[in-house]
This record gives structure tokens, sequence and C-alpha cells, in this order.
């Protein structure tokens, strides 16, 4: 785990560096979930030999860079977690009431991408998406193989490359469980 101050921009990169593993994207979505960090991009790629690389663009609660002690907290838990591959619980955020209103539901397609499945995901942005779909996908039994999380104001467009457990695009049965599983999650 590395993290790099870019003040210019105003924003803190992450990049972790591990052995993939079924929960990798959930444990590092809920870690930035629990010290209530924003992810405005980020991109995920799993190499042929089972190891994870993932850089995340990230800011602080009031749309700063991290301060060097918060850098230096998030290193430590992740770095802890990644080695016991401990995916501790989340508690529940409630939605603000300022962004209730503006909550759609979400726009979630499927389709197929060489040996794998292609999943679209355009909603609104809010605090602990990224872990509810980490979450979402944990729970379906999914592996996710790429994925390119970008954040447009309020909107955020999200694409996963996914597949079953076993390394197969997902079946019309195991696709239909998986939307439930982000609509009941995401949709207000």
């Amino acid at each position: 785990v590395a993290c790099r101050n870019l003040a210019h921009k105003g924003i803190t990169e992450v990049f972790v560096f591990a052995d993939d593993f079924d929960g990798l994207f959930a444990l590092t979505a809920r870690e930035f979930d629990r010290m209530e960090l924003n992810v405005l991009a980020a991109r995920v790629a799993t190499t042929s030999d089972a190891r994870s690389w993932n850089l995340f663009q990230i800011m602080d609660a009031n749309a700063r860079a991290l301060n060097e002690s918060d850098t230096a907290r998030l290193q430590r838990a992740l770095s802890e977690q990644l080695g016991q591959r401990n995916i501790r619980p989340l508690p529940g955020r409630p939605i603000p009431r300022r962004l209730r209103h503006f909550l759609r539901r979400a726009e979630v397609n499927f389709s197929h991408a060489d040996d794998a499945t292609r999943l679209e995901i355009a909603t609104t942005d809010r605090p602990g998406l990224l872990s509810a779909i980490a979450e979402s996908l944990l729970g379906a039994g999914i592996r996710l193989h790429d994925a390119r999380i970008a954040t447009f104001g309020q909107r955020v467009e999200d694409v996963f490359v996914i597949s079953t457990r076993d390394g197969k695009p997902l079946g019309e049965e195991t696709a239909a469980r998986l939307e439930a599983e982000l609509r009941k999650r995401l949709d207000p």
C-alpha cells in the first residue's frame, strides 16, 4: 500500500498491490467508507497470475487531499487488513437528507466481453456507494477482474469486468441475482 498527496489537484492517490482474493475490492472500499473518504476515480486490474493492481483517487469529507496523519492511518489499516485478509463488517450509514431527493434508480447493464461479463452502473453518488457495490459483488460470489470508477459531480459511472468464481461469464440467473443484490443496496 502506498499513498501520495497531489496537493495541486487536491487529491490523494492510493496504490494497492496484492495477491488477488475474493473480497480484496470490498476490503479496500470498506476502509475508504469507514474513514468517510470519497473515491473520485479508480482503476482496478487483475493479472493472469492472480495479482491485483488498484489505484484510487480519493478526497476527505471536506473535498481535500488527506493530511499526513490520515494518510498514515489509512496505509496502516489497509496493510494490516490485507495481511490478514480481514474484511471488517461495516455499520450502515444513512443517506444524508440533502441527497435523498436527488437519488435516482440505478442504471445496471450487463454485456459479454471475451471470457467475462461487463457490468455498467450509473447512479447518483452518495456516501458508501463503492462499498455497497463491492459488498454486492462479494455477496453474490462474483470475481472482479477490472474496474473503472468515475465520478462526475453527483453522477457516478462505473464499469466492472466480472466473472463467476470459476472464471466464467455470468449466466442469466447469476446476473439477475447480482442485479437484485445491487438494487437492494443502490435504489432509493
